[in-house]
């Protein structure tokens, strides 16, 4: 799969067949994020410039690939960083500019469980139960990735 400009396309890797696209809009053609999926076959895209999130749900039939569009909001923005899904939820930063909220969200339903506003724009890393934030600015931080309000990030030094 690929996210493009103004859409999301999946594709044969033998023959670069197209097998599927979705529309995901973006200001300027900027789509800088990767899309992640689960075993549920739910893809979740993040993408900042007016993108938003939207979430995917994609079946075979008939040896096609049917693509549904679950929901779309414009609340979470993935603009530099990392998305990192754990079980049906996405970790994300979301913002285009300073402040970004560290968010995580349901990707079955859209609804976001919590936004914390701590840290500048941030790539995250997933690593034995725990997510490792990194932001713009150099700081470290370490979490449990629930989606109960993490309230225990602990800033590392370095």
């Amino acid at each position: 799969m690929a996210l493009l400009a103004q859409e999301i396309i999946g594709f044969s890797p033998e023959d670069g067949q197209l097998l599927w696209y979705h529309k995901h809009p973006t200001q300027n053609g900027l789509a800088v994020s990767l899309p992640v999926s689960g075993p549920d076959n739910i893809l979740f895209i993040s993408t900042a410039y007016a993108g938003g999130s939207r979430a995917l749900g994609l079946r075979q039939a008939n040896g096609k690939t049917e693509v549904k569009e679950l929901w779309h909001s414009p609340r979470a923005q993935s603009h530099i960083g990392t998305i990192i899904r754990i079980g049906d939820y996405a970790f994300l930063s979301s913002g285009q500019n300073d402040p970004a909220f560290t968010t995580a969200i349901n990707v079955k339903i859209g609804a976001v469980a919590w936004q914390e506003r701590r840290f500048a724009k941030a790539q995250m890393t997933y690593a034995d139960s725990k997510l490792l934030l990194s932001d713009e600015t150099g700081m470290l931080a370490l979490a449990r990735g629930t989606p109960e309000r993490s309230r225990c990030w602990r800033r590392l030094q370095c």
